[in-house]
Order: C-alpha cells, then sequence, then structure tokens
C-alpha cells in the first residue's frame, strides 16, 4: 500500500520558532517563551499580528528562512526513506505561495526534493480538502476536521501549542521524527 503523506513546513519540519521568537520579542518589546506559546499566539493584539506577518513576509523577501534549523535531523531520513518505498510525500503549508521557492531551496539545502503546496494564510482546514492520507501536522485546529474524517489520520507533532490535544482513532501523537516514522510504519508505509 502506497501512501500519499502531506508534510507541514514551520515547526513541523523546519524549527522557524526559533527564528520568529526572537524577532518578536526584539520588534515588540516582549519576552515570549517557547514553552509558554499558545496557537496562533500572535493573533493576541492588532500590533503582534502585523509583527508576526512583517516577519512572515521579510522570510519570502530575504534568504532568512535558510536560518531555520530542522526541528530533528532524522525529518530527513524519515522522509527520504519513505519516497524511497514509492510513497508520495509533500511539503503542504499555510505559508503564501510566494514562499514557494524558499521553502524548496530549504528542502533542498538538506537533500530533500518534494512538490510544495504553499496554500496561502487562510485556515489550516483547507489542507484536509487535499488527497492525502496522512498529514504530519503541528496545527492543533485540524484535530476536530481530521476526527470527522475516518479516512483522514493525523500525526500530531508535538509542540507547546498542541499540548492539549487529545488522540483518537484517527489522530496519534509524535514527539519526534523518529516516532513519526514507527507510526507511519504501523500504517503500512
Amino acid at each position: 500500500m502506497t501512501l500519499r503523506v502531506a508534510i507541514d513546513f514551520d515547526d513541523t519540519i523546519a524549527d522557524q520558532t526559533s527564528v520568529l521568537l526572537p524577532l518578536m520579542n526584539w520588534k515588540l518589546g516582549a519576552s515570549y517563551k517557547f514553552e509558554e506559546l499558545e496557537w496562533d499566539f500572535f493573533h493576541k493584539d492588532p500590533a503582534s499580528e502585523a509583527a508576526f506577518w512583517q516577519i512572515h513576509d521579510l522570510y519570502d523577501t530575504s534568504y532568512l528562512r535558510r536560518a531555520f534549523p530542522p526541528v530533528d535531523p532524522y525529518a530527513f531520513p524519515v522522509i527520504k526513506e519513505l519516497q524511497r518505498k514509492g510513497h508520495t510525500v509533500e511539503i503542504v503549508t499555510r505559508n503564501a505561495p510566494k514562499s514557494h521557492e524558499s521553502i524548496k531551496a530549504w528542502l533542498f539545502m538538506h537533500g530533500l526534493e518534494m512538490k510544495v503546496r504553499a496554500m496561502g494564510r487562510g485556515r489550516g482546514g483547507d489542507k484536509l480538502r487535499l488527497d492525502y492520507d496522512v498529514f504530519v501536522d503541528d496545527n492543533p485546529a485540524l484535530v476536530e476536521t481530521v476526527a470527522k474524517h475516518p479516512t483522514k489520520r493525523l500525526i500530531v507533532f508535538s509542540r507547546p501549542w498542541n499540548a492539549q490535544v487529545k488522540t483518537g482513532r484517527n489522530i496519534v501523537r509524535a514527539n519526534d521524527w523518529l516516532e513519526v516514522r514507527k507510526v507511519l510504519l504501523g500504517m503500512g508505509a
């Protein structure tokens, strides 16, 4: 059985928060801490939302995205193994379409060649309309929608903002990419 796997980019494969937080703290005179972040923390007020999107725009108009470290060095071998076995593995992200080239460059810099779908800054639930079997994502907002689609499966990549997510029949949690691999092997990958 071959699987179609959609992997989120920011904070699922690329650690954009390690670059974002210092910039947000500097720009806003704030002291956000990684362990305390909630999902979409930047929506709390207009100033933080404006700063967040300005920084995201900077990723797309400079080489700043290249500074993102991987979230886990095992992500790349796991993805390559899936590709070698014939599974379709693609990046599906809420980043703006203009981010496509810099995301592809980041992937290439880490030895990966894969399709990138930059869907825009809409709601993450739009991803679930796409034809994938498994989603690897840090977005806690996907859980409710995935739970209603028994043919879709979600591997929640653990981050502070999704710590309260409840797993279920088609929703599992992975703390790192070796756990992602283990879950995917259990699904027949």
